[in-house]
């Protein structure tokens, strides 16, 4: 009887062991001060510098474009390559499109590290049956978010130009 309990004790101290082990290992893939202290401000300056790029490029875009719209068309062959010329500010002006599509990239990288980070925390309280102390929200607050605005919708997602147009 002794010999039994102490093959149970043993097997029961040994996957608690194996438990604490597997736990720690999944928190020293959290890392939450590589996520707070550069991840997530890594992200803000590249989204910065993306509507930084964007802006610049979409406002020389329309001056080169207003300039060809208020070109003197009286001499069509001076026409013709003044518009070639623009046409080609134009299209350098267009190659932001690369640097930010770099940029995206890295952003999604991050949140994709974020969210793997995210899961194993998940799978962590799942395991170990913990129940994190979620702060209480306010019946205020929870209408206040509700409302808040959600951005751009996705295409084929909310409300039709043409119908907020046909509206007006």
């Amino acid at each position: 009887l002794v010999r039994s309990l102490d093959k149970s004790m043993y097997r029961e101290l040994r996957d608690m062991l194996n438990c604490i082990e597997e736990l720690r290992g999944d928190l020293s893939k959290v890392d939450p001060d590589d996520i707070f202290s550069r991840r997530i401000p890594e992200m803000g300056r590249e989204l910065s510098a993306i509507v930084s790029a964007t802006e610049v490029a979409t406002n020389s875009i329309m001056n080169i474009a207003e300039q060809v719209m208020d070109a003197d068309k009286s001499d069509p062959e001076a026409y013709a390559k003044f518009v070639e010329q623009h046409m080609l500010a134009i299209f350098e002006a267009c190659t932001f499109q690369d640097l930010t599509g770099q940029r995206v990239t890295r952003v999604i990288q991050t949140v994709e590290v974020i969210e793997e980070r995210i899961g194993v925390l998940c799978r962590m309280i799942e395991n170990n049956q913990i129940t994190p102390n979620a702060p209480k929200i306010s019946e205020t607050e929870k209408r206040n978010r509700a409302r808040l605005v959600k951005g751009p919708a996705n295409k084929g997602e909310g409300i039709d130009q043409d119908a907020v147009d046909a509206m007006f």
